[in-house]
């Protein structure tokens, strides 16, 4: 059985049986959506350390831990077990052994893991697992009855010291998809004197992600994580789509928006359901800490598209939707309208004869634009609400280079508030992956100051 001592505020946990034995200690609840740490400060012995996630009996359980051997690591090692039967066993051979202290990470993504250990400030990736076929974290059903774990194991005599455990949201590995929170003209909409934005914090694939929120002071470019953003579609399910348009009804008093459905790639078809666009609403402000919205597909949209930005076109009495569709193996912008924000709606325009990624819709000046960047390593600028090509947005500095070659970011354009040295700001991301990971992850924010030539 094993002891566990406080002292100097550090947890010490010691094993004085005459055998190995394990142990897991309650840290708190679980979040499929969360990050947990269990910072490690030293090993007096052999033995395992880590973090569970499991049923109170326990009869699911994940356990993800790191090996010692007198001090030098063997390996990181995950396993799933499920009424006594391990259904996974996997051991992950390291490249650089971190010495004592360092955090062992677990990083949930809804239906992916990744699994990190950080030193001197460095979290490095040791690997990343598919979890949806074993246990879908994202049921209610499920995570409501999992919780935090601290698990050792130890061998006779053998003791570990543990500085801290916590659970957090966070960006994850990499940001993406920024999108302007707006009101229902499109005007941006502010909260505290600050700009409100959307983003993906990535994880993995597309659909190891999660629906981030940020607030921003443009004149100091001080970007402050402020959420995450889940939904339920009344399946039982919390679910991580992504991409999403969010505007204010000031009207109706309602949060309402459009969202790219990519959580339903990880349900068993591997496929977007339906136009892969849903609307999603709520009653309830989702721009601080952890928020539900209401969501539902969009099956009276054809097609099928992602990138969705909307606005209310008071002039035309219409709303007006501009995607990223998908025609074969392309992608091209194009323009749909509806008396209703959840339609049903009717394509007006397109699609454009270029690469699009990122379709926005912003007024410069009284006019407005459609705006979409391109695998073509372009910013394209279109006429507004039939798309006609214009020309490409000047920058003077691309967020894309000789390493980082993909041009499919997105463009988010929006007017400066009143006293801002620029009328015109634009905050972009650029697509480098972080390392060892071949997915879909991305980077660095890129804030431009932006003036209309004449």
């Amino acid at each position: 059985m094993h002891s566990f001592e406080i002292s100097q505020g550090k947890l010490k946990v010691t094993n004085s049986d005459e055998q190995d034995s394990a142990s897991r200690l309650l840290v708190g609840g679980f979040n499929p959506y969360a990050v947990y740490d269990v910072a490690v400060d030293g090993l007096s012995g052999n033995g395992e350390v880590g973090i569970e996630f499991g049923t109170q009996d326990p009869s699911k359980r994940f356990v993800f831990s790191a090996r010692y051997n007198r001090n030098e690591q063997a390996e990181v090692r995950c396993r799933y077990q499920e009424g006594g039967v391990e259904r996974l066993s996997e051991s992950l051979t390291l490249e650089q052994v971190p010495a004592f202290p360092f955090t062992f990470r677990v990083q949930m993504m809804g239906t992916g893991i990744g699994v990190y250990l950080e030193k001197d400030g460095v979290s490095r990736l040791q690997g990343v697992l598919e979890t949806n076929t074993l246990l879908d974290f994202r049921k209610l059903d499920c995570f409501r009855q999992m919780k935090f774990y601290l698990f050792s194991r130890l061998t006779s005599g053998s003791s570990v010291i543990i500085r801290n455990a916590m659970s957090y949201f966070s960006c994850g590995v990499g940001q993406a998809d920024i999108r302007l929170v707006t009101c229902k003209d499109g005007t941006p909409y502010v909260q505290d004197d600050r700009l409100w934005f959307l983003f993906t914090t990535r994880g993995w694939k597309t659909e190891h992600t999660t629906q981030g929120v940020f607030s921003l002071n443009p004149s100091l470019f001080d970007p402050r994580f402020e959420g995450v953003i889940v939904f339920d579609m009344d399946d039982g399910k919390l679910r991580n789509d992504i991409g999403t348009h969010l505007y204010y009804d000031e009207e109706e008093r309602q949060w309402r928006g459009w969202s790219c459905n990519f959580s339903t790639v990880a349900d068993g078809s591997n496929t977007r359901a339906a136009s892969g666009i849903n609307y999603v609403w709520s009653d309830h402000n989702p721009l601080k800490g952890y928020s539900v919205m209401r969501s539902r597909a969009a099956d009276n949209l054809s097609d099928h598209h992602e990138d969705p930005c909307g606005v209310w076109d008071a002039k035309a009495g219409r709303w007006r939707l501009v995607l990223s569709s998908f025609q074969e193996s392309d992608i091209r912008a194009s323009m749909w309208e509806s008396e209703n924000w959840d339609g049903p709606f009717t394509k007006i325009a397109g699609p454009v004869p270029r690469d699009s990624t990122g379709t926005l819709i912003q007024k410069i000046g009284d006019t407005p634009y459609v705006f979409a960047a391109s695998a073509d390593r372009a910013l394209y600028v279109y006429s507004y609400p039939d798309l006609g090509l214009l020309g490409e947005l000047s920058t003077d500095y691309t967020p894309w280079n000789d390493t980082v070659k993909n041009g499919r970011v997105w463009p988010n354009i929006f007017p400066a508030p009143p006293g801002h040295p620029y009328p015109y700001l634009a905050l972009m991301m650029d697509r480098a992956n972080y390392p060892k990971l071949g997915g879909w992850t991305y980077g660095a924010l890129y804030l431009y100051g932006a003036v209309p030539s004449s």
